[in-house]
Parts: C-alpha cells; structure tokens; sequence
C-alpha cells in the first residue's frame, strides 16, 4: 500500500499542461500546451526496483507525483497526452492511478524530461 500524503506534505506548486503535437511547415511537429491545472503536489523520486523495471518495457518513470483528486484530476483525466511542469523541471506523465483506490489522491508516474 502506498502511504497517504499528509497535511504538509503536498508543498510543491505543480502546472499541468496538455500536450498537443501540430505539424510544423516543412516537416515535422511543434508542440503546444494548454495549461489544465495548477494544483499542489509531492513529488518523490522513485526507488530503483520500480525505475531499472519501468526501463524493461520502455516507460522510464523517475519519480511518483501525488496531488489531491478533484472532478477535473483524477485518474482516468489525466493521461500520457499531459506534462507537468514543478520547479524548472518537466515531466512527462507515463500512467496516473488513485492512491489506494481511494477517492481522495490521485499519483501520476512521470519520467523527467529535464529543463523547463
């Protein structure tokens, strides 16, 4: 079971955008965002087990983001079509699932991109 964020624990100001790839003149795609949400979030790297794994079938996931569930935000909303974006880094959103089962967080695997 994965552990609950408590209060304090979602401090990190989190924007996430929807990714959507146009055609580009001459060839090729340029991508444009939509800002969708700004919520706040934990963002936790995670361990080794789960990071060389998701490398095996070609889902590289660097860190796990929790965030309250909303009507808007919730596990089947948010989708690979997204990328958030926290503390001049970016990420690419891999599956997003809810906490436990619960109604009440959503946790979004992402890979890290790099630079904003």
């Amino acid at each position: 079971m994965l552990k609950e964020p408590h209060i304090g624990d979602l401090n990190r100001r989190l924007v996430i955008k929807r990714r959507q790839d146009m055609p580009a003149m001459g060839g090729g795609i340029t991508p444009s965002y939509a800002t969708v949400a700004t919520v706040w979030a934990q963002i936790e790297p995670v361990g080794g087990a789960l990071f060389f794994g998701s490398k095996q079938v070609g889902e590289e996931v660097t860190d796990r983001v929790f965030m309250r569930r909303t009507a808007a935000l919730t596990e089947r909303t948010i989708t690979g079509e997204h990328e958030c974006e926290c503390d001049g880094q970016r990420y690419r959103v891999r599956r997003a699932s809810a906490v436990n089962g619960g109604k009440s967080f959503v946790m979004i695997e992402v890979e890290n991109l790099g630079n904003a």
